[in-house]
Parts: C-alpha cells; sequence; structure tokens
C-alpha cells in the first residue's frame, strides 16, 4: 500500500535517528492543517493486493486525521480461513436434478457447473474421475463400488416416479405395483382388464389395448420404478428385477428421457408410461394414484413424497458402504406416496488421493457446496418438485460431508470466521471503525465501530448478513492505553452451515457469480483463480 504523509511521518519517528527529528515535527504540524476526510465517506483506499493484513482500521469522523493501520501500530489478524476459498468445480449426473443443481449452483461463491447427462453417465464420471462429484438416483452396484473405491454416497433430496396415462374421457385411474407390473409385461393387454377395473370401481374403462411407454437406454428413472414393480410383485422380481435398463423382448415402445416419455404418451391414445415427478404435471397427460402399504391410493405431489421420506423406516448405511439395496420405497404412512426415492451425490472422501494435484481452494469450495446441499439449500427442493432431506439424513450427510480429506486433514465446512485486533495510543474521543477488506458488512461497509470516551473503549459491531456476532456490543477499560478486542462471528439457522465468501474489492461478476440480493443472504464473490486438475 502507498505510504501517505502520516505514514511517512510515523515511520520517520520510528525507524529514524535523532538527526531527523526536527524535520519529522515540522511534517507533523504541516500535516495538522490538512483538512480531514468526510465522516461516513465511503472512499476508503482499496486493500493493497499484496497485504496480507484482512483488516484495514479507518478513522470516521472529522476533525481526526486520516491514519493507516500500520502508522498506528495495530496488530491485526483474522482467522478467515478456508471461508474465502472460491474455485471452480464440476457435477455430472441426473438430469431430474439439473434445474435444482442450477439453483444451488446460482446460490453460491465460485462456478459450480453441472451436466445433466443421466445418472449412469454421472456415475461413469465421477468413477473415472473428471468430475468433482457425480449425481444420481441409482446407487453404485457393487462392481461400481470395487472399481472406484473411496466414495460416498451422499442423499441430496427426494423424488418419485409417476405413472401416466392418456385415455380420452376417462377420469384419474387407481394403480397398484402389481397391476403396473402385468401392463409392462404384457400379462395385462386391455384398459378394461378385471384387475385394473377392481383398482376403479364406478369408472367405464375402454376395451383398447395398452400401450406400454418406457425409457429406451440406461436411465434413474426405469432403476426407480423396476425396483418398485420388484418390490410389489414376484414374478417381475423372479424374471426381471430392479435393472437400469429396460429388460430386452417386453411389448411397448421405448422414448428417450422423461420428455421423450411424456411426449409419447401424450401423443398416443391409451397409452402408459412413467416419468419422474416434475414430469408428470403435465396437463396433457394424467397422473395416477397408486396404492401404498397402509391400501391408500395416494397421488404424487411434495407434500406425500415428503410424508413418505419423513416417515421411511429404512436403516441407511454408512456413506461410503452399499446403498444398492437401500431405498425409501413403500413407507408404510398413510399419506405416503409408495414410488418415492431418494437422489444422491457422489463424491471421493480423499481428495488429493483421488486427485494429482487438487487445491486446496478447490476442495473447499466442493465441501462447502456439499454441505450447503444439504442444509440451507433445502429451502429450494419444493419450488423444483422435490421433497426435503429430514433432519435424520441431513445429519447422516453433515457427518459424511465432515470426514473429507485434504492432504491428510479433514477439510470442514467454514462455519463462520473471528475477528481479533489490537490497537494502542488512540486519542481520546476518537471514533474509529475496522472494516474487512472486500467485505460490505453493513449498509456502510463498517464491521465494528469503537469510540473512547473518558478512558474507556465502547464499540457496537455492524450487521453481517447470515450471521451473529459475539460480542454484538461492548466496552474495554484501556489498561497502558492497549486494548484488544475479539469478535467471532457465527452462521445464522437460517444460513445453514455455510460461509458466505467475501467479495472482492472491485471488479465485475463473470459466468458463475451471483448478484448480491440472490440467496442465500450475503456477499457474492466473483470466480477468481486457476484450478488444480482433477
Amino acid at each position: 500500500m502507498a505510504s501517505n504523509p502520516p505514514d511517512a511521518f510515523r515511520r520517520v519517528l520510528r525507524w529514524r535517528t535523532v538527526e531527523a527529528t526536527a524535520i519529522a515535527l515540522a511534517a507533523l504540524m504541516l500535516f495538522t492543517l490538512l483538512p480531514a476526510p468526510t465522516a461516513g465517506a465511503s472512499g476508503t483506499r482499496p486493500l493493497d493486493p499484496a497485504s496480507a493484513m484482512p483488516l484495514e482500521l479507518r478513522s470516521a469522523v472529522s476533525p481526526a486525521p486520516y491514519r493507516s493501520s500500520a502508522a498506528e501500530g495495530v496488530s491485526l489478524a483474522a482467522n478467515r480461513t478456508p471461508c474465502t476459498a472460491n474455485a471452480s468445480i464440476t457435477g455430472e449426473g441426473s438430469t431430474i436434478v439439473g434445474s435444482l443443481m442450477d439453483q444451488w449452483a446460482d446460490a453460491l461463491p465460485g462456478s459450480v457447473n453441472y451436466d445433466a447427462t443421466g445418472s449412469p453417465s454421472g456415475i461413469t464420471a465421477i468413477s473415472t474421475k473428471i468430475v468433482d462429484f457425480g449425481a444420481s438416483e441409482i446407487p453404485l452396484d457393487q462392481t461400481q463400488r470395487l472399481a472406484a473405491p473411496g466414495l460416498l454416497t451422499i442423499p441430496e433430496a427426494a423424488s418419485a416416479v409417476v405413472p401416466i396415462d392418456n385415455l380420452p374421457g376417462v377420469p384419474k385411474l387407481n394403480f397398484n405395483g402389481s397391476v403396473l407390473a402385468q401392463i409392462y409385461d404384457g400379462q395385462v393387454t386391455s384398459w378394461n382388464s378385471p384387475t385394473i377395473q377392481q383398482l376403479n370401481p364406478g369408472v367405464s374403462l375402454p376395451s383398447t389395448t395398452i400401450v406400454p411407454v418406457y425409457r429406451s437406454g440406461a436411465s434413474g428413472t426405469t432403476f426407480v420404478f423396476s425396483s418398485f414393480l420388484t418390490s410389489t410383485n414376484a414374478y417381475w422380481a423372479t424374471h426381471y428385477g430392479k435393472n437400469v435398463g429396460w429388460p430386452s423382448g417386453l411389448p411397448g415402445v421405448a422414448s428417450s428421457g422423461d420428455g421423450g416419455v411424456l411426449t409419447t404418451v401424450a401423443a398416443t391414445a391409451y397409452a402408459i408410461g412413467y416419468v419422474d415427478l416434475p414430469f408428470s404435471f403435465n396437463s396433457s397427460v394424467q397422473a395416477g394414484s397408486v396404492e401404498n402399504p397402509a391400501g391408500k391410493f395416494v397421488a404424487a405431489t411434495v407434500a406425500s413424497v415428503q410424508s413418505a421420506v419423513n416417515g421411511s423406516k429404512t436403516k441407511f448405511p454408512t456413506a461410503g458402504g452399499s446403498w444398492y439395496n437401500t431405498s425409501i420405497l413403500n413407507s408404510p404412512g398413510r399419506g405416503d406416496y409408495p414410488i418415492s426415492d431418494l437422489t444422491y451425490l457422489l463424491v471421493y472422501k480423499n481428495l488429493s488421493s483421488a486427485y494429482p494435484g487438487y487445491s486446496r481452494a478447490r476442495a473447499q469450495t466442493l465441501t462447502d457446496f456439499l454441505d450447503y446441499v444439504v442444509t440451507t439449500g433445502q429451502s429450494f427442493t419444493a419450488g423444483a418438485e422435490f421433497a426435503e432431506l429430514p433432519s435424520v439424513l441431513v445429519r447422516f450427510d453433515t457427518k459424511a460431508i465432515d470426514s473429507i480429506l485434504y492432504d491428510g486433514h479433514k477439510v470442514g465446512v467454514c462455519t463462520g470466521f473471528s475477528v481479533r485486533f489490537t490497537e494502542k495510543g488512540l486519542a481520546s474521543g476518537t471514533e474509529w471503525s475496522v472494516r474487512l477488506g472486500g467485505v460490505s458488512l453493513s449498509a456502510t461497509g463498517t464491521a465494528i465501530n469503537f469510540t473512547e470516551p473518558n478512558g474507556t473503549y465502547a464499540y457496537t459491531v455492524g450487521a453481517v448478513s447470515g450471521y451473529t456476532s459475539n460480542p454484538s456490543n461492548g466496552s474495554l477499560t484501556v489498561h497502558g492505553k492497549k486494548v484488544t478486542i475479539a469478535i467471532k462471528f457465527q452462521r445464522s439457522a437460517s444460513v445453514g452451515r455455510f460461509m458466505v465468501a467475501p467479495a472482492p474489492e472491485s471488479g465485475s461478476k463473470t459466468s458463475g457469480s451471483v448478484p448480491p440480493q440472490a440467496p442465500p443472504d450475503g456477499v457474492r464473490p466473483a470466480p477468481t483463480g486457476s484450478l488444480g486438475s482433477p
């Protein structure tokens, strides 16, 4: 930081010999005649990029002259690492979580790039280590776990698979798992079959042939749907079981993706298909209700999926264990939708071991992102037609995320920061402010205001969006004209465990950044810096 006249003067006092004293005193007399900065002005000098000091001391009112913190002998320290992590990370996988992932990514500092290519592709991408995280509706099977040791499975949200149909003039129908299995394996071929009629008394069903529509290629949606059929129909379980790809030799029409199935069913009279929950609300098709273990026919909604995930009696394995046979299908509650499922994040536990050259900042950004997803980010789920994780799974997830390692040590999730500084030699009656470099902590950019009337420092702490300060105000008696203040900023409950990283002092936003008003509360930084290779 360039020196101004008072900086130079104080250095003269401190470091020059006695012969320079007269010159220094003359400089001081000249300096006191200079006008002071206007009270509350925002024109404080930007931090020197080369300076390691995260705080600056500023005079806030006249007639006190502007003084640099170094000239006043202020000792400043702040433990803000790893809160400033601002790297770029990439993910790939499940198409159904694509819109939700976009919202999570947009709410965070740094750059989170997600490619919605499908659950199987997400598993391949994370297994071959070309992305930082994968996303999938399909848990890893034993072969995949052995091929990619060290992967953690972290539930991220709950969704559902829904039967949809196109029967002109017929109201919404009821189904159960056994009947759906018989429709898809070709045992039930007409809509007025007694097995369907029995579930829909009083409904006039056509005698036309059923046209089953299924997903082409590998699909997380097919995995969930075939898992449900396996759990409810013995013949299907014996002959087909749960599959990522649709069993060959069965009747029907193949379509690509949820959108393809929806379009085919909507365009084909008397067709039936299965799609993920957000696609089931399309007015061109009807979504059927499905019988649950309590004997109730329940429509798929965010509320009924939320009921299912909250009421699930599933015993979950460890994050590093096998999840292939774990599901929330057939939850027992009366209002539980029975084809509810979890979606998962896949991430390596030991990042520096999995990715040679991986950077510490990237590890922190990834860990903070994962933690945000399973805590504060859950507030976005309902708007994207997902259900939130229950508290038991949030605790499970945060424990797993806390176990992630970099260079042999836990990365940890940034939960706040602390500010500690020592001041000495201030003139009585002078008001000062402390500002965290680059962070707008309140409307005026002020973090801590303090005054020293009558030998006692009184201070108040400005608002930091999303954080509570401890203490928020107080006073300290000056001992030997020296006072130390230490203040902790900790996350508020509404922000989960995620620390909003500081914004740069200046500069324009780039792709992947979010304006200050975007959720969650806080200041948004622009993504900067180079990345370690995955």
